[in-house]
């Protein structure tokens, strides 16, 4: 509570001696919010904020906001892109629900393990381009964590506790793949193979262990928004899931006992959802965006809020596009929402809005 600013939605990240709050916009508070040592809803506030082009780039997040009047592009903790500072808000984002911010921002992250070497993550970036400062170390450990604990903790969900004999698997899977595999998960002298598909009627997962007692799986996705849960299978058995809908995903779990081997089927109705087209900031390249914000199932729809730069055209993928209609912010062709922020080129950042209805299941599109 000490360090909450209500008006501008953020944890301050420090308290002066004389007892005044810091109130420039800085990613250290995700720390707390990774953890989920933070008050939800409040939580989610900091995250839209640190989602923003003040903070976000294309290659990972300021040490400082650039509307500070303190913000200096090659600073270390004025304003520069560190990887590991990325660590603590794209963990955030996961934890908390922002499955396509979290994933844009991954993506971005990960790149640099192709940009100077393969898996080469250097220790400290320019906030105004993609760009390793000189002084920089050039391959950091813990900047390596950048995108290694996002994607094992957050885009997968891996969860494992060993003295409970349990791992959990609770990934937020881009609306743009179709299956993911993850072999070998260690767990107490144990090793779990996990492949899950996707299929037009839902979820697939065929699950196996080895090397110890048996075991709990718990699975666990996070679903799209507006998603709905028609049903659940064990090992062809049915079952009941537990589901929880929010506006920016829906989650349904169930607990699996595994011996051997194992599948789950979970039977979804899929929604129309949006998807990241392949993009690439290269070396040298300033930030152009866009910023995926938030996103959110109104009921009869998806909200999509971004920011963008006047004047820049911008694209994003959706499935299921045959069950979209009366788009506002964009225009839908071929599988794409194609959109240019409006106003005259600049390369400041503002907000923009893309929404559009679904189409019912029982009504014919």
């Amino acid at each position: 509570q000490k360090f909450w600013l209500e008006a501008e939605g953020i944890y301050a990240y420090g308290i002066t001696a004389g007892g005044e709050q810091v109130r420039d916009l800085t990613p250290w508070p995700a720390a707390a919010l990774a953890f989920g040592l933070a008050e939800p809803a409040r939580s989610a506030r900091m995250l839209r904020r640190l989602g923003g082009a003040e903070t976000a780039t294309d290659w990972g997040f300021r040490t400082l906001s650039a509307r500070s009047p303190l913000y200096q592009p090659l600073s270390y903790n004025y304003g520069a892109v560190m990887p590991f500072v990325s660590v603590l808000v794209n963990t955030a984002q996961f934890r908390h629900g922002f499955a396509l911010p979290g994933w844009a921002a991954l993506r971005g992250v990960a790149a640099h393990a192709f940009d100077h070497g393969l898996g080469v993550a250097p220790e400290v970036f320019s906030g105004a381009t993609n760009m390793k400062v000189g002084e920089a170390y050039h391959n950091q450990g813990f900047s390596t964590t950048a995108y290694v604990a996002p994607l094992l903790r957050g885009l997968l969900g891996l969860e494992p506790d060993a003295p409970a004999g349990r791992l959990t698997f609770a990934l937020a899977l881009p609306a743009g793949w179709d299956f993911v595999r993850v072999d070998r998960v260690p767990l107490a002298g144990r090793r779990v193979n996990l492949s899950l598909r996707r299929t037009a009627a839902g979820l697939v997962l065929d699950a196996d262990m080895s090397g110890g007692e048996p075991m709990e799986l718990v699975f666990r996705p996070l679903l799209p928004p507006g998603t709905r849960v028609m049903g659940l299978a064990v090992n062809g058995a049915g079952a009941t899931p537990a589901v929880a809908v929010t506006p920016r995903g829906v989650a349904a779990a169930c607990t699996v006992r595994l011996a051997g081997e194992a599948r789950v089927e979970l039977a979804l109705e899929w929604p129309p959802a949006v998807f990241l087209l392949p993009a690439e900031s290269a070396v040298g390249d300033p930030d152009r965006g866009p910023r995926i914000i938030d996103q959110a199932w109104t009921g009869a729809g998806l909200r999509l809020e971004l920011e963008g730069q006047p004047g820049r055209a911008y694209a994003l993928g959706v499935t299921r596009p045959e069950r979209v209609r009366g788009v506002v912010g964009a225009e839908l062709r071929e599988g794409r929402l194609h959109f240019t922020i409006p106003g005259a080129p600049d390369e400041t950042f503002v907000p923009h809005v893309i929404t559009f209805a679904v189409i019912p299941r029982e009504e014919k599109p």
